[in-house]
Formats: C-alpha cells, sequence, structure tokens
C-alpha cells in the first residue's frame, strides 16, 4: 500500500485511544522505564503518554517494545494477547506505514475467535475490522474495505461508525443499484 495523504477519519481519531497514563511526566515516564525495563505496562504508559501528545513515532518505538514484551511473555504462557501489537499498527497508520500495519492486523486477526460471541468480548478484534476496512477505504481496495467494515458491524451490531464508508462502497462496488426504472436514484 502507498501512502495516504489523509485517512478518512484522520489521526485525531485514531490517536489516544489506549487510555490515559497513571504518569503524566515524560521524564518520569523514562524513569521508569529505565528502573522497570521489563515492565509491559510502563511501555504502554510511555506509549500512551507519546501519541497523545501527537508524537507518533516516539509512541511506535515504545509499543514495538511493549509488544517485545508481550511476546516473550505469551510464548513463557502460552497465551496470546494481541492487545499490544493492535498499538503497534494503529500507530504504524498514524505515521503512515500502512503496508506494515495491515501486516500487524492480519496478525492480530489470526487470534480472533470464530465464535461472534467471543470475538466480540474482545475490542480489539472489532477495532481491528475498523482500522483495516479504513486503510482499505482510504486506498480504495473497495472489496476488502467493505469485508472489514461488515466484519466491524457483525462484532458490534451497529454500523453507524462506518455506514457513510459503507454507503461509499456499495456505490462504487455496485454502481448499477444506483438506477431504477424512473431513473437515477439519489446517492
Amino acid at each position: 500500500l502507498a501512502r495516504m495523504d489523509e485517512c478518512p477519519l484522520g489521526s485525531a481519531a485514531l490517536a489516544g485511544t489506549g487510555g490515559s497514563s497513571a504518569i503524566v511526566d515524560t521524564a518520569d515516564l523514562r524513569e521508569a522505564t529505565e528502573e522497570r525495563p521489563e515492565d509491559p505496562k510502563v511501555w504502554w504508559q510511555l506509549g500512551d503518554f507519546y501519541e497523545r501528545e501527537g508524537r507518533y513515532r516516539e509512541a511506535l518505538a515504545a509499543y514495538e517494545r511493549l509488544q517485545q514484551l508481550i511476546e516473550s511473555i505469551t510464548t513463557q504462557r502460552g497465551r496470546h494477547y494481541v492487545g499490544g501489537l493492535y498499538l503497534v499498527a494503529k500507530t504504524q497508520t498514524l505515521c503512515g506505514e500502512y503496508a506494515q500495519a495491515v501486516v500487524n492486523l492480519g496478525r492480530v486477526l489470526e487470534h480472533e475467535p470464530k465464535e461472534v460471541n467471543l470475538a466480540a468480548l474482545n475490542s480489539t478484534f472489532r477495532e481491528s475490522h475498523y482500522l483495516l476496512g479504513t486503510i482499505y477505504y482510504a486506498h480504495q481496495e473497495w472489496a476488502l474495505a467493505e469485508q472489514h467494515l461488515q466484519n466491524y458491524v457483525r462484532l458490534t451490531g451497529d454500523d453507524a461508525r462506518v455506514a457513510g464508508m459503507l454507503a461509499r462502497i456499495e456505490r462504487e462496488l455496485h454502481p448499477e443499484r444506483l438506477f431504477t426504472r424512473g431513473g437515477p436514484r439519489a446517492p
């Protein structure tokens, strides 16, 4: 995927959705990562702080460290936690690294339960579908955008967030449906 000039939802809609850091000073956060470099929580806090400040490259580096720690923990425990990988992908999107974000979101969705009721319990899966849908939408890859946005709706039961995009995708994929016997139908 090429870099796009503008994400359809803008960086404000993606940024800062990870929560809020208990430690709010950069110096305190840096000190915490030095004192507890193996603690995923401090790396999450640092990434969240940078993300809310719009310092996406620095947020990405912190989230990548978080993901490394998560991977070592999941290897030891045999369980998969995909939230860190989602944060990496979301921040890659904010940095314009769409191809890598798509790869990482695909890795997240490899762990999505097949049962809708189970997948719906983890917001990371629905947000991964949403983010993939918006990336594909922005790149006018309509069928893939539709697939992921529909999966988002399937997991949330609500299409309000994506209705406009789905309507445009419908027009792009099925222009013949815009016409009736009486002439063109209003978009």
